[in-house]
């Protein structure tokens, strides 16, 4: 099996992509989804970050005394990752088949619209059951989707980040206007190198997940959905979600029953 595109962009990006997300406040974002988690059951301490990057969404957990493993599909993310977090437990793993190995968790996040990149009509499906599988009965799983506004609107901008030395552009190439409505977008590197410039380019392919597609996914992998909130810039939470107004929708979703979750509802 091939490179996948998510896999062909985060292996160009990753030694930009801290410099290319600087300006996101993880520690104020985690700590109001901790809040939400906890409103809605929350109970233990052992945390699986599943597209967990360069670490920037798990340090924070791992702070607040956690005890936390991580897994993305890029193995260069997760270079970056265990640099920045080496006592904690890193794995490589396509989130739509997680291994069991990793263990069960009391709380599951899969954050920084990684399910956006699930472009296959069942992906969502497949890697919420597989996340259910690893959740302790009542684990709560926490993640978020970019909105159908910041879906449109990100893939019609363009818009730069600028550091010494480097030169990072963000050049949206468009959405289809129909059901899943994929988007795509090139992130062009332009890095100083002696006395030339050197471009590289991370290809971003998206698509836009509604709530009717997270409710079957949830039903079809034995989750139970039990919160929504609608999320504006600065990791603003609001109760009332309007996918036209919000940027992120944030879902909690808690593990049904004692068996496995695997193979549908329980």
């Amino acid at each position: 099996m091939g490179i996948s595109p998510a896999e062909h962009a985060y292996a160009t990006l990753a030694p930009y992509y801290d410099a290319f997300t600087g300006h996101h406040r993880h520690d104020v974002w985690l700590e109001r989804l901790e809040a939400l988690a906890h409103e809605h059951g929350l109970r233990g301490r052992r945390v699986l970050d599943v597209g967990c990057g360069t670490g920037k969404s798990l340090l924070p957990l791992i702070r607040r005394g956690y005890r936390g493993a991580g897994c993305d599909l890029s193995a260069e993310m997760l270079e970056h990752a265990r640099r920045l977090l080496p006592d904690v437990p890193l794995v490589c793993a396509d989130m739509r088949g997680l291994p069991t190995s990793l263990g069960v968790f009391d709380w599951i996040t899969c954050l920084d619209d990684a399910l956006n990149y699930l472009l296959g009509d069942d992906d969502l499906a497949r890697a919420l059951q597989s996340m259910a599988t690893l959740l302790s009965s009542g684990g709560l799983l926490t993640f978020d989707l970019n909105s159908l506004r910041a879906h449109r609107d990100g893939f019609a901008a363009t818009w730069v980040v600028e550091r010494p030395g480097l030169f990072l552009c963000w050049q949206g190439r468009g959405c289809a206007q129909g059901p899943g409505e994929p988007g795509s977008a090139d992130i062009s590197i332009f890095e100083r190198v002696v006395q030339s410039w050197r471009r590289r380019a991370s290809p971003h392919h998206q698509r836009w997940w509604s709530e009717g597609d997270v409710r079957r996914a949830c039903a079809s992998a034995g989750l139970e959905l039990v919160a929504m909130r609608g999320q504006l810039p600065g990791a603003r939470l609001q109760r009332d979600v309007d996918e036209t107004v919000h940027t992120k929708v944030i879902y909690v979703a808690r593990r049904i029953g004692d068996q496995p979750a695997r193979g549908g509802s329980t």
